[in-house]
């Protein structure tokens, strides 16, 4: 299995404040194993681990792993159409990285979650779920190919931002939410390289 290197994310053109060297400071070397990334990841801002991991992971993996942060909180969701859609748009999406959907029944999956995130926004949980659900359908649907990054991040983002949001004692913390997010991207990447 090959490591996370120096060259490898300076590659991915991240923004100011990671030359080489900081990135050295941060990884503790020139590179580092994928299984020893976590604390590595936990340690930078969300936005920033959130971006390695979008960019790293392959197309179908940033699907996966939008698919697996939104589906963490569609069961939150308490209008059943809204957690249709948002179940529908998810499927279809998994169904895109199994090549059993076409580029087609995705982008109409991240339609129809995009209009019920906007229909829900009145329940911050539906809008969350809603909008994490279209980001992975989207991803799918092959308009670009930062798209996969973009539905990964904005997952990611929504799931977090529900775990920040929610009062509920059962829903998890945003730290461990996060924490959850980066260990499962890892898995996705640990499998691919």
């Amino acid at each position: 299995m090959s490591p996370i290197t120096i060259a490898q994310l300076r590659a991915l053109n991240p923004c100011a404040g990671y030359e080489a060297d900081r990135l050295e400071q941060i990884m503790g070397g020139t590179s580092i194993a994928v299984a020893d990334a976590l604390p590595v990841l936990l340690s930078l801002p969300r936005a920033d681990a959130r971006w390695v991991l979008s960019r790293l992971l392959s197309r179908s993996d940033r699907v996966s792993w939008a698919c697996d942060c939104a589906g963490r909180i569609v069961d939150r969701i308490t209008d059943p159409w809204t957690e249709g859609i948002a179940l529908s748009a998810i499927q279809t999406a998994r169904a895109w990285v199994e090549g059993e959907a076409a580029s087609a029944a995705a982008s109409a999956a991240y339609a129809a979650a995009y209009a019920s995130s906007a229909y829900a926004a009145s329940s911050a949980y539906a809008a969350y779920a809603s909008s994490a659900a279209a980001s992975a359908a989207y991803a799918a649907s092959a308009y670009a190919a930062s798209a996969a990054a973009s539905a990964a991040y904005a997952a990611a983002s929504a799931s977090s931002a529900y775990a920040a949001a929610s009062a509920s004692s059962s829903a998890p913390s945003a730290s461990a939410e996060h924490e959850w997010q980066c260990a499962q991207a890892l898995v996705y990447l640990e499998v691919s390289r």
